[in-house]
């Protein structure tokens, strides 16, 4: 039985350092860091998802517009 609150407060910088810049999480999903991909939001049959790098950390831009 758990009893107690206990509390962990974690920042983006924490996440950041211990994932890579957060290449670590989109490889283990991806297998690489693709260029350009398909969204993961929704099916798409042209690549609309790109990676990116700035600083040493992974951005990500979706080209999608709602009526595409």
């Amino acid at each position: 039985m758990v009893k107690g609150i206990i509390e962990n407060d974690v920042s983006v910088e924490d996440v950041l350092q211990s994932t890579n810049g957060g290449y670590d999480i989109i490889r283990h999903y991806y297998g690489s860091v693709p260029k350009v991909c398909k969204s993961p939001f929704r099916k798409e049959s042209n690549p609309s998802f790109a990676f990116f790098s700035k600083n040493g950390i992974l951005f990500f831009k979706y080209f999608a517009n709602e009526s595409t």
